[in-house]
């Protein structure tokens, strides 16, 4: 309106910072309109918000994981999953957290906090899909992980808690993932992708993810529709999924370029940030989503919907 060809970086992160635009989407609008967007002063902007949220944070008593893992994340600390194809791995203890949020270099028996490792088979909470659980051994005791939170891309923090000994900074460890719950998660994520092609088949083509919750113990799927189900539609579904079970269909995981994903008809989330990388969840002839979760091998291991 103003005939400006610049969106100052302040507006662009008014528009991140309350009104949930991610910085790319602001690009992919404005660009359209010939707009640049100032990201110098927008990076300006989110450094100045992250540093005062660090001192408010400071000695407040509180753990919020976006505050807690800054100094990892800006230390340029990372950790490497191998949890897709490993649900037990060894590695060295690299960072370790009281519960009160400072560094330390042991954790003893009956105390909390968050481990680093450099390398982990959990899956840290994202996606819509919960952490892993799990339990970690040393030659000094035993630490049960309770929560495993992606604190960055690279980055996967444990929230764990001494049952036996104590845990020490630079110690190596082994990292086994609780292999019962991380099986009954894949089983609702992959029935979630099932549920999301089943509406869509049944509802109509508009019918669009808004939001999931994966659990062991259940799913929950907010998706675009103009009503509420019908319990014939709802019939409908349920046995669209249930066939796709019961045919006991591969379920693939491939690694591919972005582009080579959508040109292969991969569903994605409007608004979800991918990597140049992305890795595509198909099940033949009914699903193929970007996802980042776990999965089960065969639909036929989901048992029922």
């Amino acid at each position: 309106a103003s005939g400006g060809a610049t969106l100052s970086g302040e507006a662009a992160f008014k528009l991140y910072d309350t009104y949930g635009f991610p910085l790319d989407i602001i690009n992919d609008v404005a660009g359209k309109r010939g707009i640049r967007v100032d990201e110098a002063a927008y990076t300006v902007c989110m450094n100045e918000q992250k540093a005062r949220a660090k001192k408010a944070w400071k000695g407040s008593g509180e753990t919020d994981p976006a505050v807690l893992f800054l100094e990892l994340l800006e230390s340029g600390l990372k950790s490497r999953f191998v949890g897709y194809d490993d649900l037990v791995a060894h590695s060295r203890v690299v960072a370790l957290i009281s519960s009160e949020g400072q560094a330390v270099e042991r954790l003893i028996e009956g105390q909390s906090g968050y481990a680093v490792f450099g390398t982990t088979p959990f899956y840290g909470e994202s996606g819509g899909q919960t952490g892993d659980i799990g339990q970690v051994e040393t030659l000094t005791g035993l630490t049960a992980v309770t929560a495993t939170i992606k604190a960055g891309a690279d980055l996967t923090a444990h929230h764990v808690s001494v049952t036996k000994g104590e845990m020490l900074l630079d110690q190596e460890a082994e990292l086994r993932v609780d292999e019962a719950q991380r099986l009954a998660t894949a089983r609702n994520h992959t029935c979630t992708h099932l549920l999301h092609a089943a509406l869509k088949k049944v509802l109509g083509g508009h019918v669009n993810q808004a939001g999931s919750l994966v659990t062991p113990q259940r799913l929950r799927f907010d998706f675009t529709h103009m009503s509420a189900l019908t319990d014939e539609e709802s019939r409908r579904i349920e046995d669209e999924v249930n066939t796709a079970i019961l045919a006991a269909l591969p379920v693939s995981r491939e690694t591919m370029s972005q582009d080579a994903a959508r040109k292969r008809g991969a569903t994605a989330l409007f608004g979800e940030k991918y990597g140049d990388e992305v890795r595509v969840i198909e099940v033949p002839g009914v699903s193929m989503e970007l996802c980042g979760g776990t999965h089960l091998s065969s639909t036929g291991q989901a048992g029922s919907f």
